[in-house]
């Protein structure tokens, strides 16, 4: 073997042995930053459960506002019933006295319903 051989090998031996310890320290450098991306990327536990009061918490409040609905529309029909035996009552005292509207006329809201 020649000199020029022997060093040509030489050569070839380093640029090999050079490119795996690069490869190997770059293969390993990207396996951490994977591992530390995973780490402290989306904390989708916390984030599921952050979700979750919050649903919770609307939940909550729409079935108030529906018990509040409800209790509303309960009250307007009593207000609506009562208003209607009132009327009744007006009508009965002016078939009485059908002098009763000249006296006394109605207010303009509720004079149609007499």
């Amino acid at each position: 073997m020649t000199t020029a051989q022997i060093i040509t090998a030489v050569i070839v031996a380093l640029i090999t042995t050079g490119g795996t310890l690069w490869g190997q320290k770059a293969a390993g450098k990207a396996q951490q930053d994977t591992k530390r991306i995973e780490s402290s990327g989306p904390d989708w536990k916390a984030f599921t459960e952050e979700m979750r009061e919050t649903s919770r918490a609307q939940d909550e409040k729409i079935s108030r506002l529906e018990r509040e609905i409800d209790q509303l529309k309960n009250k307007i029909e009593e207000v609506k019933t009562r208003y209607w035996l009132a009327i009744q009552h007006i009508r009965a005292l002016h078939l009485r006295d059908p002098t009763a509207p000249e006296h006394t006329p109605p207010p303009e809201e509720i004079a149609g319903d007499i």
